[in-house]
């Protein structure tokens, strides 16, 4: 089961571009499991790999203690999502709220070996019910009994009487004729609105905040009581059928509208849209939209009610540090504007051993594919005054031009030329560790990222001569610091310490310079101090 529950995984994983595969197959893998002993043995892992995780999952099914279910549908229609996990498909939903869910209800849980069954209250594991076919007859549902129901009289599927000639919509219910605000739409108004509403009240702290962290408000629908969930990341506000028959015991499909929009749930399936219509709503002056859906979800009280009720949604926005930030801006725009920069001390002099004789080699091939790539990268670099074209130099170094994360940059390879030659820097290149221990008083941090470090570095011309590339478009000298050359890493650590020495809390760390601050107004007192030392 477990072997046919990760391949299913894996199949349904093809088409995603996930950034680490790996560690998306491993979340997914985990939150299946309904096994809690099992998670309780994955997560107490120190070093868990999804490797791990499936070698432990199979190991844990094969010794009998238990056998681990894992979620029994298809990975493309799932079902059985979470209420919170509803939304329309324009909206962009939170994961971090989904995925806090998620936990909380893996937490709760009940054991499979001696746990309560859902199905039918005895203690034993739900895989050893009997009465898998037996048909519940508070709900109808077939899976449990009655005596362990979780329905609610809002979602009961209790038999109702026939219709019958007495059976229609009451006068204070009644279908009208569309106005200016309901095209497309059936609507509905009210002559007699019934009793006042009671103000609308979130449930008490432990239910709105605890758990699930779900709030939900109670409204009058046509008059009648209803509890509905808060979702801000659902633009549509739904209701099952049978929620809205349990309110409106005489209502009919007919009477409503055709869906006019589709709405999907967070991992893109689509949601079975019944009808939909206008209803009532509070003291029966409002008459807003109602999305009215198949399946048994909860009542979703969406976007679109909210300016109805007078909510809002308001941000908490820094404006003093963004002012500042945006003044440094303007202040060192010739720092941050796209032209490359030029550091303005003396050019850089590679230490040569005079022992070994220089190399040449013949420029590599290039596939068709990428040439019109590498045309425009050396054209640019070439315009940035990096490569200036010669007939040829005693040093001669081929490109290899495909990173290793599949991006193009002419980088030579100097690992079979220039570096043979070159003699060791003095200055040593920095431990992350002691990185780390220079920000660690500070409580508000930046990070300045130089664009084309190495190449802000003039050379002389001995080393512009020694670092000659040679490409199918012939040869170019290099008149900047190159990627690729072995020492170049510790001749701009030791060039950036002495730039940046004297300033607290800035500890620069090859091509990047981290920044600590006790507050937001010493952060941007140090940025200033290090934008003005370029």
């Amino acid at each position: 089961m477990i072997s046919q529950y990760v391949a299913e995984l894996r199949a349904a994983a093809i088409n995603c571009e996930f950034a680490d595969l790996e560690d998306a197959l491993l979340e997914q893998f985990i939150y299946g499991l309904l096994d809690i002993n099992l998670h309780r043995r994955i997560l107490s892992r120190t070093e868990l790999s999804m490797k791990i995780a499936v070698d432990e999952a199979c190991a844990y099914e094969m010794t009998g203690q238990s056998t681990p279910d894992v979620r029994r549908f298809p990975l493309s229609a799932m079902p059985a999502l979470p209420h919170s996990a509803v939304h329309c498909q324009m909206m962009v939903n939170d994961p971090y709220a989904d995925a806090a869910s998620s936990v909380d209800r893996l937490r709760s849980l009940p054991s499979q070996d001696g746990g309560v069954c859902l199905s039918c209250g005895g203690h034993h594991s739900r895989a050893s019910y009997r009465f898998r076919t037996a048909l519940c007859r508070k709900c109808g549902k077939k899976g449990h009994i009655a005596a362990v129901c979780r329905s609610t009289p809002g979602d009961a599927r209790n038999p109702r009487p026939p219709p019958s000639a007495s059976s229609a919509p009451p006068a204070a219910f009644r279908r009208q004729p569309p106005g200016p605000s309901a095209t497309r739409l059936g609507w509905y108004a009210v002559s007699n609105p019934g009793p006042p509403v009671p103000d609308w009240l979130p449930d008490s702290a432990a239910s709105s905040y605890g758990g699930q962290g779900k709030m939900h408000l109670h409204v009058l629908l046509t008059g009648r009581p209803c509890r509905m969930e808060l979702d801000m990341g659902s633009a549509r506000t739904i209701m099952s059928w049978d929620t809205l028959r349990a309110l409106l015991p005489t209502l009919t499909p007919s009477q409503l509208s055709p869906a006019d929009c589709l709405l999907r749930d967070y991992q893109g399936n689509p949601i079975p849209i019944l009808v939909c219509g206008y209803f009532p709503v509070q003291f029966g002056k409002l008459l807003l939209p109602l999305v009215v859906v198949k399946s048994p979800l909860a009542s979703l009280m969406g976007l679109d009610w909210f300016r109805a009720f007078g909510l809002s949604i308001a941000g908490i926005n820094s404006l003093r540090l963004a002012s500042s930030l945006d003044s440094l801006l303007s202040e060192f725009d010739d720092i941050f504007s796209d032209a490359l920069g030029c550091y303005k001390g003396n050019p850089i002099s590679l230490n040569l051993d005079p022992m070994v004789a220089p190399i040449r080699l013949k420029a590599r091939r290039v596939p068709f594919a990428l040439r019109a790539r590498v045309d425009a990268e050396i054209d640019k670099l070439i315009s940035q005054g990096i490569l200036e074209p010669v007939d040829h130099a005693p040093w001669e170094t081929p490109i290899v031009p495909l990173k290793s994360d599949g991006s193009l940059r002419v980088c030579a390879d100097y690992k079979a030329t220039l570096n043979k030659a070159l003699q060791a820097h003095p200055y040593p290149v920095p431990i992350v560790q002691h990185v780390l221990q220079s920000l660690g008083q500070g409580k508000i941090f930046a990070k300045l990222d130089l664009a084309q470090a190495y190449q802000q570095l003039l050379v002389d011309e001995a080393s512009a001569t020694a670092q000659t590339i040679v490409t199918y478009r012939g040869a170019f000298k290099c008149r900047r610091l190159q990627f690729g050359v072995s020492e170049a890493p510790s001749i701009f650590q030791g060039l950036m310490e002495r730039v940046l020495h004297g300033i607290p809390g800035v500890v620069p760390y090859f091509d990047n310079v981290m920044i600590a601050a006790p507050d937001q107004s010493g952060l941007v007192k140090t940025l200033r101090a290090v934008l003005s030392r370029f």
